[in-house]
């Protein structure tokens, strides 16, 4: 609860002026919700992109979410996704998506004594409404219990210094803590 204040006290801050109301409301929007309405938002923004899509998550397991990033990447768009290391528990969501050539991303830790597990919630989208990137994070789980049991929010972002901050943080995750899925590796 206190990141999502602090998260949302930061987009106010990089705003600029609180008072210029078109600004604010074309860079940053709000919702509360349940887990299928924010499902619904989510495949329509996976279904507009165009250029590319890159996901970091604790689990993906929601049903609709998997098809709409599996038809996207049919129509061109790139996709890449990051998901925790307890995924491999049921791989079968994963593997689908790296049958579908979405490389999957497993974090993990850096030695034995690392304990740490991913739980980033967020997606960008490279080229979306607006011919803008976007970001989408908070608490909205990307699972399926999600979807029928929870109260979730989010923020859909469009301010370029804190999109260009989770796209280096995407980059981060990728390249010093993860492994590309191999369902030989975890059969």
């Amino acid at each position: 609860m206190k990141k999502m204040i602090l998260f949302a006290l930061t987009c106010i801050a990089i705003s600029g002026n609180l008072f210029a109301k078109d600004k604010w409301e074309n860079s940053c929007k709000a919702y509360f919700a349940e887990g299928e309405s924010l499902t619904q938002n989510f495949v329509e923004l996976i279904e507009s992109e165009k250029s590319m899509i890159q996901m970091a998550v604790s689990k993906l397991t929601n049903r609709s979410i998997i098809n709409a990033l599996v038809s996207a990447k049919k129509k061109g768009v790139r996709v890449e996704v990051i998901v925790d290391k307890l995924s491999k528990r049921n791989t079968k969501p994963i593997e689908e998506l790296s049958n579908a050539k979405i490389p999957v991303y497993v974090y993990s830790q850096k030695n034995e004594k690392d304990k740490t597990h991913m739980r980033n919630q967020f997606c960008l989208f490279t080229k979306n409404t607006n011919e803008e990137k976007l970001l989408w994070s908070g608490t909205f789980g990307f699972t399926y219990q999600s979807r029928q049991e929870s109260r979730e929010n989010v923020l859909l972002l469009s301010i370029e210094d804190v999109v260009k901050k989770y796209e280096n943080e995407f980059e981060t995750l990728k390249s010093s803590y993860c492994t590309l899925f191999d369902k030989v590796q975890h059969p």
